[in-house]
């Protein structure tokens, strides 16, 4: 992937990662040699950051109703949809509720996996640049928590047990957290790799690049030169750490998706997956100590990009989407190893999709999710026979899927149309309609629209 130079900031190289697919990345270079705890001190407090409660009591402190202004469909979602059409419909949504955001303005949507907590980015209806972020308990569906975040994020994530909110900024590099039982904030532009005031840049110095939180104490930090460092964030210290490795490497994440590119974290927060120019280092991400290797590629050809890595729901398989340079000739390969030998499992050379080079999930043991650069449309693919089977969209601009769900079903936003409310939806897959409408042009695959009521085959009239 090569690397455009478009200026100096501050002593420090700002550099653009371009690659065929047209997925890019702003990278900011320069930063310390070693983590140091926190200098930021908790916001409203003082002291160590206290434990937070295992079942926090957010009923407690429900906001109220607020649409900003914004049509409001509660009367319409409250019914229950039209009778399905069966030649039109393929299943219908399981879960299905209105959030307070515009549906056109949705940028992301994140889990609670050991809560039935989802997180809604979005951009504040007619003001520019201005972000909000809702923590829902989805099978109630009750809102919880509210962050006005300004304009501050690229990237976000919640805690296991969605005790924490963590905001990512990418220029300059910095964690942001919230407390999600009472919404204070209790870090604010934290950079664990911060190059002290007048220490010298130098090369491949740790430059944070994203985190995690593995449990409601811990954190994962990760530096873009394979550096990673788990935190105590009660006592502020490091508690395992695994040095940048010696032959050089590079970890990115998509600035258009809000993801790991070629990086990824089990959803049980087990393992950490980190690309090492051949496939991918896999290590216990609580301990830093490292389990396997995926195996070489090195008997077919060069690994270029890897665009795109997540884990199986169980942790058991790694999968990932990526660029190999055979003979001389670019090829885009879907690869899936097993996790604690590393032995390959699957590899399905996949033609003519460019436009799949964002982020994955899986759907079972046996489908996988792959989606656009900015996870507004994808396609699903199966392990059974190494091919794509449907191509699947939202019915209106803006319409956004989950990158990881709670489970095996789909989960995306959707709307009665642009400038209404959103809906948060999931659906189960219906794997037996891929069995029973094989695809028999791999270069037309077959449609899925995801409505405001599930799936169809053809696109909602009026986009509803």
């Amino acid at each position: 992937m090569p690397l455009v130079l478009l200026g100096v900031i501050g002593g420090a190289l700002l550099l653009c990662a371009c690659g065929g697919a047209g997925v890019g990345a702003l990278v900011f270079l320069g930063r310390k040699d070693t983590p140091q705890p926190p200098i930021e001190q908790p916001i409203a407090k003082d002291g160590p950051i206290e434990k937070p409660p295992i079942d926090p009591a957010f009923d407690k402190r429900n906001p109220p109703p607020w649409n900003n202004g914004i049509k409001d469909n509660r009367d319409k979602i409250k019914q229950p949809p039209p009778p399905a059409d069966p030649l039109k419909t393929v299943k219908g949504a399981t879960t299905r509720f209105l959030i307070d955001g515009k549906a056109s303005m949705v940028k992301d949507i994140v889990f609670a996996p050991q809560a039935q907590g989802i997180g809604v980015m979005y951009w504040e209806s007619g003001v520019q640049f201005k972000k909000y972020f809702d923590y829902w308990d989805y099978k109630t569906p009750k809102r919880l928590a509210r962050i006005d975040l300004g304009n501050e994020g690229q990237g976000m994530c919640l805690s296991p047990k969605g005790t924490r909110f963590l905001l990512y900024r990418n220029f300059p590099a910095g964690l942001s957290i919230w407390s999600l039982p009472d919404g204070q904030q209790i870090i604010k532009d934290w950079n664990p790799y911060a190059r002290p005031p007048g220490q010298p840049f130098k090369a491949n110095a740790p430059e944070l690049t994203w985190a995690w939180y593995l449990d409601e104490e811990r954190m994962l930090t990760l530096s873009r030169n394979g550096q990673f460092d788990v935190w105590n964030m009660a006592q502020r210290q490091v508690v395992a750490s695994n040095p940048a490795p010696q032959k050089s490497t590079f970890l990115t994440a998509s600035g258009f998706s809000r993801a790991p590119q070629n990086f990824a974290l089990s959803p049980d927060c087990r393992y950490l997956a980190l690309a090492n120019g051949d496939g991918f280092d896999i290590f216990e991400a609580a301990t830093a100590r490292k389990i396997s290797l995926t195996e070489t590629f090195a008997l077919q050809g060069r690994v270029g990009t890897a665009w795109s890595a997540c884990f199986s729901r169980d942790g058991a398989m790694l999968a990932s989407y990526l660029n190999l340079q055979i003979n001389g000739k670019s090829e885009e390969h879907l690869a899936v190893w097993d996790t604690a030998t590393g032995k390959k499992r699957h590899q399905f050379k996949i033609i003519g999709r460019p436009d799949l080079a964002g982020p994955m999930c899986w759907i079972g043991q046996r489908h996988l999710m792959m989606f656009d650069g900015n996870v507004f449309k994808g396609a699903i693919f199966s392990l059974a026979d190494g091919k794509l089977h449907r191509y699947c969209q939202g019915v209106n601009p803006g319409d956004h899927f989950a990158r990881q769900g709670p489970d095996d079903r789909i989960w995306y936003q959707s709307g009665t149309g642009i400038n209404v409310q959103a809906q948060i939806l999931a659906v189960d897959l219906p794997d037996n309609v891929l069995i029973q409408e094989p695809v028999l042009n791999p270069a037309q695959l077959p449609d899925w629209f995801f409505s405001p009521n599930g799936i169809t085959r053809m696109r909602p009239a009026g986009g509803i």
